[in-house]
């Protein structure tokens, strides 16, 4: 369905937007995490932190993109 498809390629776009708004100290180990597949260990390693970091940094940047997501609509 075309309409299905543009009001899934605006939400697509929407968040993406908010996603390179992050700090990058947040953006990483979301995108690493979520996109890239990589554990929370992988992702500390990579960074130089601790999983634990990464495991709030995630928690965070999840609320943030919830946030910005939600004063869009």
């Amino acid at each position: 369905n075309p309409e299905e498809q543009l009001v899934e390629v605006e939400s697509t776009r929407q968040i993406s937007q908010a996603i390179a708004r992050l700090p990058e100290r947040l953006k990483e180990p979301l995108i690493l995490t979520c996109f890239d597949g990589l554990s929370h260990a992988e992702a500390a390693s990579l960074l130089g932190v601790t999983p634990k970091t990464i495991e709030t940094r995630v928690y965070r940047a999840r609320r943030k993109l919830a946030e910005q997501l939600r004063l869009r609509e």
